[in-house]
């Protein structure tokens, strides 16, 4: 996920430099509706520690509105609100001789990204920012995953002359790198994935 992180990076600047020339599409604003189920998820904390359980991605997915506000050509405002279902195997640390069989929990979160979106080569575009997200879980098998996060992606689109466009956005997402109730070993949920949506154009 580091190595995929670093590449979206470089991306991103690469497209802060060329975007502006690039792009002759019209600024406008913009509704749309998106889902994501592939993609791969994970629970890591920053410390290494003796005797925590192991975690296992076993998938989500999501499901979002979006407003688009467009501030020029070729650069955007992203808003929005999703919902996100996180499905993840606790392996427990014990020693061989105690049997513990895994244990399976879902987490639960609504997200508001503000996010800003650089469109380059007419079709492409790079977009990250920040996630302001809650958890909704019932259970507390794992630590609370409301908090300040990051979304960092880029994407393929395609616009129709209707006022529909519809495109694809790989990502990745890094939730709770400033959670709201911090733990001392806070665990903290990765995702990586793409997006699929559609958006209208209000102002054609």
């Amino acid at each position: 996920m580091k190595k995929v992180f670093l590449l979206l990076l470089f991306l991103s600047g690469f497209v802060l430099l060329y975007g502006q020339s690039n792009n002759p599409e019209k600024a406008g604003d913009k509704l749309g509706i998106s889902l994501s189920v592939f993609g791969s998820n994970d629970l890591i904390t920053f410390q290494i520690l003796e005797g925590a359980p192991g975690y296992n991605g076993k998938g989500f997915y999501s499901l979002g509105v979006s407003y688009s506000r467009g501030l020029s050509s070729w650069f955007s405002f992203e808003g929005g609100a999703s919902f996100a279902r996180h499905s993840i195997q606790i392996i427990p640390n014990v020693p061989p001789e105690i049997l513990a069989m895994p244990r399976n929990t879902n987490i639960s979160l609504i997200s508001f990204p503000l996010l800003l979106r650089v469109d380059f080569l007419k079709y492409f575009f790079v977009n990250g920012g920040l996630l302001v997200d809650f958890d909704i879980t019932l259970d507390e098998l794992v630590d609370n995953q409301s908090g300040i996060g990051s979304m960092l992606g880029v994407g393929f689109g395609y616009d129709f002359k209707s006022g529909i466009s519809l495109y694809a956005n790989p990502y990745v997402q890094a939730h709770t790198l400033l959670p709201f109730m911090r733990e001392r070993y806070h665990e903290r949920l990765l995702e990586q994935g793409i997006r699929f949506g559609v958006t209208y154009r209000l102002n054609k």
